[in-house]
């Protein structure tokens, strides 16, 4: 019996596992929630659950019993904005913050979405204290006071060439 390709029985089982590329569908709804054009992705609903399921994303609930304190992980980065991204947060109590890091030139995302700098006053409330940069989305009313807003930052737990964008949402 002739001895087998380890390599050749890789590859083979490589092929045949399910490849978890993300549906253009789950990346476009992605890019839309951390641009303020739709809600959240929230994997506490079972539509979502399972969309997250069948594209290999992971969903960690960090506290199941309280506020939205989700983190999502994605099997492979994937572009939005013009920059890779590979894990997300959902983070609401009052409002919610729908956010993501990413690799690349902070200063090019800056220039590229139109986004200001946040006055010092504001930023402690900015993005939940990650956005230095912010760009109000929609208007503000009654309920809520605030308008959306999409921010651009870093926090002290930034890696080098690392940083955070996403949607800030007010509800009142």
């Amino acid at each position: 019996m002739k001895p087998r390709n380890p390599i050749a029985l890789l590859a083979l089982l490589w092929a045949s596992s399910p490849a978890f590329a993300l549906d253009a569908q789950v990346a476009g709804a992605l890019e839309k929630a951390l641009t303020c054009q739709q809600a959240p992705l929230d994997s506490r609903d079972d539509a979502v659950k399972a969309l997250f399921k069948a594209n290999g994303i992971v969903a960690v609930d960090h506290d199941e019993d309280g506020l939205i304190d989700l983190e999502y992980h994605l099997p492979q980065p994937v572009e939005v904005l013009g920059v890779p991204i590979s894990t997300l947060w959902y983070r609401g109590d009052s409002g919610a913050v729908f956010y993501a890091q990413a690799t690349g030139d902070q200063a090019a995302f800056v220039g590229r979405t139109g986004v200001q700098p946040v006055p010092k006053e504001d930023l402690a409330t900015s993005g939940w204290g990650r956005g230095q940069y912010r760009k109000e989305v929609g208007q503000a009313s009654d309920d809520p006071p605030f308008p959306d807003a999409f921010f651009v930052g870093t926090d002290s737990a930034s890696p080098p060439g690392t940083f955070y964008f996403g949607c800030q949402v007010f509800d009142g």
